[in-house]
């Protein structure tokens, strides 16, 4: 019963088990160099190329972010169903 006494008291915080994983790290890398060359290079008739760029890496980047959330609240919902279980 302990994780289900804790995640009660507001001991478990699952968005604090989210962490960067290389291809998070490597998405938000490749973010940050589209739009500093954006900023410097890109003449206005071009920004449609690095926006679309700039839109895809960001969809990675939520992507493997939304797999994160999924995993972690899919184990920490299989901890509580086991506990329940084990108390009946």
């Amino acid at each position: 019963m302990n994780t289900i006494k804790e995640f009660f008291n507001g001991n478990i915080y699952p968005y604090e088990m989210m962490t960067n994983s290389a291809e998070s790290l490597a998405a938000e890398r490749r973010i940050g160099d589209f739009l500093e060359k954006a900023d410097k290079l890109i003449p206005k008739d071009e920004e449609g190329y690095f926006s679309d760029k700039i839109r895809s890496e960001i969809c990675v980047l939520q992507n493997l972010t939304a797999e994160q959330a999924f995993e972690i609240g899919f184990a920490l919902g299989v901890r509580l169903t086991a506990e329940c279980y084990s108390v009946l």
